[in-house]
């Protein structure tokens, strides 16, 4: 992956992810996630709005990352992995307020990509 470049995804199968932290139950979702290496930053869109953190070190893959939030943020570990039909039927929609059955990964994505434009 390139400076800057969002996370690549495979098959287009991973741009929306689930994203999970033991320290921090306001993560949910992930879309447009982007590593900043020379400024040592994630950023990302959580369907409401964009979040940005700095790191103290990275490991990811082709479509998964793990990061740990710089102690002068708060910390913390957040792993982010592609989103997938049964991580949200288990670990996603009982945490939304309106949440929605889905046939397919496709309509899943495709919802969760129309909550950016409505954020805006």
């Amino acid at each position: 992956m390139q400076e800057g470049e969002t996370m690549p995804s495979p098959e287009k199968e991973s741009d929306v992810y689930f994203v999970e932290s033991q320290q921090d139950g306001t993560v949910l979702v992930a879309m447009d996630v982007n590593v900043n290496e020379q400024n040592r930053m994630v950023s990302w869109f959580d369907t409401v709005k964009e979040r940005m953190m700095g790191y103290e070190n990275i490991q990811r893959d082709n479509t998964s990352l793990s990061f740990t939030r710089l102690a002068s943020e708060g910390g913390g570990d957040y792993n982010f992995q592609p989103m997938t039909l049964e991580i949200y039927q288990e670990k996603v929609k009982p945490k939304l307020l309106a949440p929605q059955d889905f046939d397919n990964l496709d309509s899943l994505k495709q919802a969760f990509e129309e909550t950016k434009s409505s954020a805006w």
